[in-house]
């Protein structure tokens, strides 16, 4: 988890927008409460920004040699599909109550396993429901090995402001731009994952992990989690695009200056994808069993926590195996 080449100020924010994103779907459980993070779906927006980053930073200079498009995303959907897919056998419960019939079930069930849409009830992963920004992340990294990396910044960074109309457009109907969890919203969800992706990709081509912003690294961890909590809901739709247009660089120029492997960074790093990727389910499984709503919660988190130390046991043994 802390091989040469990774960035631990980006990973401990990671951990850190992903503990947004389980709040944020946390909330419902506790309805009286008060909403701490009504703009932890901020988060995804970070993710993308990130992944077109560090797609850029390893890759892009292979892409269309050494790296075809059939490879890079073989290697993609290999790095996302076990984590995905341990998160989704434990939405089973619930979208067997979602189907309604065994055929709808298990067409369903294959289809999510497989980080395949499946729309039931509208939502396009009912197995899992975050599953959605992980489809998403691949048709960006896929658009990325087949245009994307032909185009030079200039045009790359137009095409990324055009889908900002758009957005904004439909972000002012319906009162923020958190799109892609619904079928109806393909479209649009697909050019927020483009947006901020493709400015993530920009990024590394201008900065090359030099930021020529002086953004304290600690300033940027502790604004992270800030910067998608509730007070910034009052400031309305327009505040979804501030974040991903100027907020979300910022925080990659802070991320990239912190210095060495902290090993608190790490764990962060270590911990974002198991508990984005399994955290819903749990939720939901509580929810429809009318479970207490903290030990669900609790569940979850400690859920997220095992899933991390399978998944470090399991490339450990594989890293062991690779050298005998």
């Amino acid at each position: 988890m802390s091989g040469p080449g990774r960035i631990h100020g980006l990973d401990a924010m990671r951990g850190l927008a992903a503990l947004c994103v389980f709040a944020f779907h946390a909330h419902y459980l506790f309805p009286t409460l008060p909403n701490l993070f009504a703009k932890g779906y901020l988060a995804v927006d970070f993710f993308m920004m990130l992944s077109g980053y560090v797609m850029a930073r390893t890759y892009e200079a292979r892409m269309g040699g050494e790296i075809g498009p059939e490879r890079f995303l073989a290697l993609r959907y290999r790095r996302l599909w076990l984590t995905m897919a341990v998160g989704g056998i434990v939405g089973i419960p619930y979208l067997w109550l979602a189907a309604g019939d065994p055929s709808t079930f298990a067409l369903a069930l294959v289809f999510n396993l497989l980080l395949v849409p499946f729309p039931l009830n509208q939502e396009l992963f009912p197995l899992n429901l975050p599953a959605w920004s992980i489809f998403y992340e691949l048709a960006a990294n896929f658009t990325h090995v087949v245009l994307l990396r032909r185009l030079s910044s200039g045009v790359l960074l137009g095409l990324a402001l055009l889908l900002v109309q758009p957005l904004a457009y439909f972000a002012s109907v319906k009162g923020d731009a958190d799109f892609g969890a619904f079928s109806m919203q393909f479209g649009l969800a697909l050019a927020r994952a483009l947006l901020a992706y493709s400015i993530g990709v920009v990024l590394w081509r201008r900065w090359q992990d030099r930021p020529p912003l002086k953004v304290p690294a600690m300033a940027a961890i502790i604004a992270a989690p800030l910067l998608m909590s509730t007070p910034f809901a009052a400031l309305g739709w327009g505040y979804d695009l501030v974040f991903t247009l100027l907020l979300c660089p910022l925080l990659l120029a802070g991320g990239l200056r912190l210095k060495g492997a902290p090993r608190w960074a790490v764990l962060s790093g270590a911990l974002s994808f198991p508990l984005y990727a399994i955290h819903m389910t749990v939720l939901r499984n509580g929810y429809i069993n009318n479970a207490n709503p903290w030990l669900t919660a609790g569940t979850a988190l400690l859920a997220g926590v095992l899933l991390t130390w399978w998944l470090s046991k399991r490339e450990a043994r594989a890293k062991a195996a690779r050298n005998i």
